[in-house]
């Protein structure tokens, strides 16, 4: 079914004439109509935003209401200060641990090569 469009100034008379057929008010009518107007968009849209409704004469209008915030750093989340930190901590040990074999495996190779050194000698003095 395909809806026509209709304007404030139309919306309003049949508003006017619901009140005086029925003895509706208009702010009740109002109200009922935005209240009407928010939840077909959330449902239209798929969304629990907050909405607001401006309706007047000369237009009717729709509104997502936003909420400007501060913009935040990463680090000022404790969740991701905490991994921040963690993942810190992970990789000073694995730098302990590769700076533990490269001493390690320096020591060893410098062993060997004395050890070398020494057969070699032993060879020159035979």
């Amino acid at each position: 079914m395909k809806s026509e469009k209709i304007s404030s100034k139309e919306l309003f008379n049949a508003i006017d004439q619901i009140y005086e057929e029925k003895g509706i008010t208009k702010e009740y009518l109002i109200e009922s109509l935005k209240m009407a107007l928010e939840t077909a968009y959330k449902k239209n849209y798929d969304t629990n935003e907050n909405i607001m409704v401006d309706i007047n004469e000369k237009s009717i209008k729709v509104y997502a209401v936003k909420e400007v915030v501060d913009a935040i750093r990463a680090t000022d989340v404790p969740e991701v200060k905490a991994a921040i930190t963690a993942a810190q901590t992970a990789v000073t040990a694995l730098i302990n641990d590769l700076d533990a074999d490269l001493v390690a495996d320096t020591a060893t190779l410098s062993g060997k090569i004395d050890a070398a050194k020494l057969d070699t000698m032993i060879d020159d003095m035979i």
